[in-house]
């Protein structure tokens, strides 16, 4: 199954914007990873989906592959991530 994976950083200026985006996307039931790349973890998978400005949504298949990427300029809606993951 595909996952929703929001990258942020606490020092991040947009960053609370993708936070409430990620709300709204849980509040339609899907399950939203967070990617603090403020953490050990978060930074190493930053580092291996090339992550290069913040906040990114990215959303990746179920074999490990990216199919989609947003920044902060471009969020998609609730409805366009909902009928990619369909």
């Amino acid at each position: 199954m595909a996952e929703i994976n929001i990258f942020v950083k606490a020092d991040c200026p947009q960053c609370p914007r993708a936070k409430v985006f990620g709300n709204q996307l849980e509040e339609e039931g899907l399950v939203v990873n967070y990617c603090d790349l403020d953490t050990p973890t978060g930074l190493a998978k930053a580092l291996k989906f090339r992550i290069k400005s913040l906040p990114t949504i990215l959303i990746i298949n179920s074999e490990g592959e990216e199919t989609n990427r947003w920044g902060f300029v471009n969020f998609p809606n609730v409805d366009e991530v909902k009928n990619i993951l369909k």
